[in-house]
């Protein structure tokens, strides 16, 4: 994607309200998924009314962007911007829905094959993950309980890792 989002967003965004037919084929052209391109015009319908430093936003990026669309208002804005300097993509996620961040916390990035996938979702929602959108929610908590359930099972066969 290109480095000005900005400028892209408002493109999409003049495309959907102007020809809406026309907008998924500008967003495959544009090279792009649907849920970016309604993440930049998301950005756009944010941002186009405030007075902001549009270097500074380009420099946080569209992924932090989008977060802080969400929250931005003229009021909020420099001091969101800085927030959006200072923290990952994340923890400003976490910070701006009124979360606390864990300094504990560690990353698992996983791959798996679809037939890997669609066993791992069917545990997940076995363990108290939910569907949302096209992903799934409480992901890490499911995958505790799957854990824990393992690590019951082991015991009771005293069966060792």
């Amino acid at each position: 994607m290109t480095k000005d989002f900005l400028t892209l967003a408002c493109r999409l965004r003049e495309v959907q309200n102007l020809d809406p037919d026309m907008f998924p084929q500008v967003i495959k052209i544009a090279g792009i998924g649907r849920r970016r391109a309604y993440a930049l015009i998301q950005i756009d319908n944010s941002f186009r009314k405030l007075d902001f430093d549009r270097d500074r936003l380009l420099g946080v990026g569209w992924a932090k962007a989008v977060i802080l669309a969400r929250h931005v208002d003229q009021q909020n804005c420099d001091k969101l911007l800085g927030f959006a300097e200072e923290h990952t993509v994340h923890d400003l996620a976490v910070l701006l829905s009124g979360g606390t961040l864990n300094a504990n916390q560690r990353v698992v990035l996983l791959y798996f094959s679809m037939k890997e996938y669609e066993l791992f979702e069917q545990m997940a929602l076995a363990h108290g993950a939910t569907r949302e959108g096209r992903g799934l929610a409480g992901k890490e908590r499911a995958i505790i309980d799957m854990m824990r359930a393992l690590r019951m099972y082991m015991s009771a066969s005293r069966k060792r890792w």
